[in-house]
């Protein structure tokens, strides 16, 4: 079968070809079928076309059969009866005919009147008998035993009995009476004579049985007739089966030839070939409406398999991606440890010089090493930030569970940054309200965030005030820190993406105020590890608000454990001698 392009665009690959041979499972594809995998083997498959066929096939011979034999009983029924009725009709004449010839005991004119009738179709005899059971005149087989009189009315209609004939043949014993009717008429009396009797006859008319007329009427010919009917009926009935089988398979054909190459097509389909489609054609039958929705169905599994296997690309990336941001993490943890260590060095010695020397150093000299000082506990910050970060992408920053005063730290933390303010003649106060409950965090971490928030918040203020404050809201079990600054404010647009990492809201910010613009991401992480949330609120020019809600205790809390080396982040050392 040659193939046709789908239609409709319900199919995105090309036609299938449908082999040749019986469709959908006939017998010629007997055991080579294999559908979803499962092979259908034997020597011989009744297959749907095969089922169809015959089907169809029966139906047709069970109804020409049906219609046959009622056709057969009908005209049986119907010669039966066009037979009887004609032997009585003939019954009656005769015995019209005979009447004068009983009365007067005329055996000849009888016997020539019987010899005439019997040349009539299908009549076997004729007897004329008389009033006392005598035969006055017969022609043809008559039977050794012939009706009597003596239960016959006048004017009775004929009597039909149903014999044997002989040889297999049936025949219809046929008695019609003969009467005549009496009347007298001025003293004397006149005989009429009539088979049957006359509507309006005056009272004194009197009938009587002289005789009677039997005939056999044979049931050859009409047997004939019904035979050849019967066989007639049969012929057309085969015909009609024949007829009906050709139709059959050619229907048959049309219905299971879509159906056989859906199933081709689903075996190309379970093989992997998900580009391969049925072939409709606008025709707007079943067949059509269902290789539409298999293509729509494959179309789908097409669509989904290319999602699998971009799934399948995108999960191998993004474990290459989390084995490269491992090693990228535990590169910059090892690197940033082994970068801290010489400038623990550097620190520790610089400082060691500056206190030794006291004032018999130069002024420049010592400048100098005080710039040395500034850049190396810069550098060491942001070694500590990044290893910071790339412990949290990791996954392995632990929060301790402790029991923290919350309002010492804000306190500790705008004490140690006070100088700080007092440099740009700020003023940094705590606000913390009383009875602030205990809450179980890591205070190494609270400390960091508000260390950060305050220091951002001095960093960018010129004049006015940096408030740190801290209240607990009962009603929700939760604390609220906040740090509010007088500085020169965020725009609306660059609020969210202030907690990027290495994102600084202009180039003139990081050129006047310096910074990586690590140190907010570092606070939105964080809080998100302690269970809490932060937002913030600007106005351009007249400062911002950064607000951290945090839970009583944090959810990821665990006893913290021994500190590892490499992974303790290490402050800015203070050595003395």
């Amino acid at each position: 079968m040659r193939s046709e392009p789908s239609t409709g665009g319900d199919g995105g690959g090309p036609p299938v070809q449908v082999p040749p041979g019986n469709d959908a499972g006939g017998a010629s594809g007997a055991g080579r079928g294999r559908v979803g995998g499962a092979s259908v083997s034997g020597p011989f498959r009744f297959g749907l076309h095969l089922k169809l066929t015959l089907l169809i096939a029966l139906a047709v011979a069970l109804t020409g059969l049906a219609l046959t034999w009622l056709n057969y009983r009908a005209s049986r029924a119907s010669l039966k009866d066009q037979l009887a009725k004609r032997g009585a009709q003939l019954a009656r004449d005769l015995a019209l005919s005979a009447r004068l010839g009983l009365l007067s005991g005329d055996r000849q004119a009888l016997e020539e009147l019987a010899h005439s009738a019997i040349e009539e179709p299908d009549l076997l005899y004729v007897a004329f008998v008389g009033e006392d059971g005598v035969a006055r005149g017969r022609a043809g087989r008559v039977p050794a035993r012939l009706a009597t009189t003596r239960n016959l009315s006048a004017g009775g209609r004929p009597r039909l009995r149903l014999r044997p004939a002989g040889r297999g043949q049936r025949a219809y014993d046929i008695v019609a009476p003969v009467s005549v009717e009496r009347t007298s008429a001025q003293g004397t009396e006149d005989a009429l004579f009539q088979l049957d009797s006359a509507p309006g006859a005056a009272p004194s008319v009197s009938r009587e049985v002289v005789g009677l007329v039997q005939i056999g009427l044979s049931f050859e010919e009409t047997d004939r007739r019904i035979h050849e009917e019967l066989v007639e009926g049969i012929v057309a009935a085969l015909f009609a089966v024949l007829v009906g089988l050709l139709a059959a398979t050619v229907l048959a054909g049309m219905l299971t030839r879509g159906l056989r190459a859906v199933i081709v097509v689903s075996q190309r389909m379970a093989e992997g070939q998900l580009a391969e489609r049925v072939p409709s054609r606008p025709r707007g039958d079943e067949l059509n409406d269902l290789a539409i929705h298999f293509n729509r169905m494959a179309d789908a599994l097409a669509q989904r398999d290319e999602i699998f296997r971009a799934n399948e690309e995108l999960r191998a990336q993004n474990v290459a991606i989390q084995r490269s941001s491992a090693m990228k993490s535990a590169f910059l943890a090892t690197m940033s440890h082994e970068l801290r260590t010489p400038m623990h060095a550097i620190l520790g010695f610089t400082r060691i010089v500056l206190r030794k020397s006291g004032d018999g150093l130069p002024e420049k000299q010592r400048a100098n090493l005080e710039k040395v000082v500034i850049s190396a506990e810069s550098l060491l910050e942001l070694i500590n930030d990044i290893l910071d970060l790339s412990k949290i992408e990791a996954g392995q920053m632990t929060l301790a569970a402790e029991d923290v005063d919350l309002g010492g730290v804000v306190h500790s933390v705008a004490e140690a940054l006070q100088p700080l303010a007092q440099a740009k003649s700020l003023l940094l106060r705590a606000a913390v309200a009383p009875d602030l409950p205990i809450t179980v965090a890591d205070s190494t971490r609270l400390r960091q965030i508000l260390t950060n928030l305050v220091g951002n918040a001095v960093k960018f203020t010129s004049t006015g005030e940096v408030v740190v404050a801290a209240r607990f809201e009962g009603p929700r079990d939760r604390f609220v820190l906040e740090v509010r600054d007088t500085g020169v404010g965020i725009p609306e647009d660059q609020r969210q993406r202030v907690f990027d990492r290495f994102h600084q809201v202009d180039a003139s910010a990081t050129r006047s105020f310096g910074g990586t613009g690590l140190g907010l991401a570092i606070v939105r992480d964080l809080v998100e590890l302690l269970g809490g949330t932060i937002h913030i609120e600007s106005t351009v020019g007249a400062g911002s608000t950064f607000t951290v809600h945090l839970p009583r205790r944090s959810p990821a809390a665990v006893p913290a454990p021994a500190p590892a080396p490499i992974e303790t982040r290490m402050e800015t050392p203070d050595v003395r001698s």
